[in-house]
């Protein structure tokens, strides 16, 4: 009998991380699992939510706790979901939304506003949450190519791996001097705690680089590939800094990440020679007549690489 299980207390990690290499072969092990779905964010642990047979697994998803904040007014608690798959032979049986209804469950005791779930286009996730309502958000994943970008004569200065104090001294400087934080929805992380739980203590090494007096980055290696994480600079720097960062990287015969929501960046990158795969940012709301979520859904968004889970 196939029935849908919330934290089941038989379920062990490692088993649970061979179910999820079913679906992405090769990319999970306990670091990832515990940086994606194990970690606690302001004091909330995630919800693990399986579609099972007995003891086999068929379908899995984990609910994080993460806070949104519309510029300088009270963060917003919202679920994102994570480190999910389904078997491939049992795609398409309904699982994924059974369990996104379990979701919305959680979601109502917790008092989260919304579900959110940061997907490519064509990913079958991205369709079960848009037949329950919910609001897309076009994403762009930038990664490079065999060719090297073309990119400004311009030196990083690559920093040792970061103390956490010294990377959040760096953040609060750079994030004083934003501009998108005004009127923007952008990811809250309530202490220093948390937010270097996010984007220093990740599941593989994290580095620092300095672009400049006023362009710091954060990038964690990930096998072969740089993974831009945090970027704090100003806004007219955005693009510069990324094209040095994957020039950098193409010239340490490395690849090259990054995610955003912002299509000139997209475009931009284009131009120099990286290559985008189209996403999706959804926002699910719990009680989809509340006109504050709609002001929400419809305001721009400043996200960081490092936010997805």
């Amino acid at each position: 009998m196939i029935t849908t299980v919330l934290n089941p207390g038989w379920l062990q990690p490692s088993a649970y991380i061979e179910f999820l290499n079913r679906g992405f072969p090769g990319q999970w092990d306990p670091p990832s699992l515990d940086f994606y779905a194990g970690r606690a964010f302001a004091g909330r642990t995630p919800d693990l939510g399986v579609r099972a047979d007995g003891g086999r697994v068929l379908a899995g998803v984990s609910y994080c706790h993460r806070q949104i904040r519309h510029g300088s007014a009270q963060p917003i608690d919202v679920c994102v979901l994570s480190a999910g798959t389904t078997l491939p032979g049992e795609r398409g049986r309904g699982h994924y939304g059974a369990l996104l209804d379990t979701g919305l469950e959680l979601s109502r005791e917790k008092s989260y506003a919304a579900i959110m779930g940061f997907v490519t286009r064509d990913n079958g996730s991205a369709r079960g949450l848009q037949r329950l309502g919910a609001h897309s958000i076009p994403a762009y994943y930038i990664v490079s190519n065999d060719r090297r970008a073309r990119h400004p004569r311009t030196t990083c200065h690559r920093l040792a791996a970061p103390r956490v104090v010294d990377a959040l001294r760096i953040r609060d400087v750079l994030e004083r001097r934003r501009e998108c934080h005004a009127d923007h929805v952008h990811f809250h992380y309530p202490t220093h705690e948390d937010w270097a739980l996010q984007f220093i203590r990740r599941a593989n090494p994290v580095r620092a680089v300095r672009l400049g007096h006023d362009a710091v980055a954060i990038l964690e290696a990930v096998g072969d590939t740089d993974r831009l994480q945090w970027l704090g600079c100003p806004r007219g720097r955005v693009f510069a800094s990324v094209a040095m960062l994957a020039a950098a990287s193409a010239a340490a015969r490395r690849r090259f990440f990054m995610y955003t929501l912002d299509p000139l960046l997209a475009a931009a990158a284009v131009r120099i020679g990286l290559t985008l795969r189209a996403g999706l940012m959804l926002l699910l709301p719990v009680d989809r007549d509340a006109a504050d979520w709609r002001a929400l859904a419809a305001a721009p968004w400043c996200v960081q690489s490092g936010d997805r889970l």
